[in-house]
């Protein structure tokens, strides 16, 4: 998700030069094929991790947690989890025709929706 998230907002080169630097999450290993991405997405606040300083790395992403890193993207940062998250993005519209339930794995089809959707917002 990490990895998506700097591509969607133009961070891929950024992300590349921390790929080096060690991760303040426990679980990410010092060679992990996406470190530099998630410690761009957490230096941005993209990310944040899952709580007691892990990350899930490879965990599955659900639904409310891919509307959170695309929000956190898009500058909406200080919304209510996960109420706040689920209204903003019903509100901008990212979510609409989408039958959901916030804690299921989002599907790619879907997750690949709502990034075009963020990417034609007309933000205020």
């Amino acid at each position: 998700m990490t990895v998506f998230i700097n591509r969607l907002t133009g961070y891929s080169s950024s992300a590349e030069k921390l790929k080096t630097t060690p991760s303040t999450f426990k679980d990410v290993p010092k060679n992990y094929w996406a470190l530099g991405d998630i410690n761009l997405a957490t230096q941005l606040g993209f990310a944040h991790g899952v709580g007691n300083n892990l990350f899930n790395p490879d965990g599955n992403v659900t639904y409310i947690q891919a509307l959170g890193f695309i929000l956190n993207a898009l500058n909406y940062k200080d919304l209510k989890w996960p109420d706040g998250v689920l209204q903003k993005a019903e509100e901008l519209g990212l979510t609409k025709d989408m039958s959901y339930k916030p804690g299921d794995v989002i599907t790619r089809e879907n997750l690949a929706v709502i990034m075009y959707r963020a990417l034609f917002l007309k933000l205020q």
